[in-house]
């Protein structure tokens, strides 16, 4: 799952609302992507607890 992320990605998070993924960096569940939300901006998130959804 957490390897379909990708950059330019849109997605989506319960708190942070949608978002696009703007960077990637390490390897499966190590990994954390950055997403800029509508909402809240600019977040760092670890792959392993996002919980993130592709829309």
């Amino acid at each position: 799952k957490t390897g379909k992320f990708h950059i330019g990605q849109r997605v989506r998070h319960d708190k942070f609302g949608e978002g696009v993924v703007l960077a990637r960096e390490g390897q499966g569940n190590e990994g954390r992507v950055q997403v800029n939300f509508r909402d809240v901006g600019m977040k760092w998130l670890a792959l392993a607890f996002a919980r993130l959804t592709s829309l």
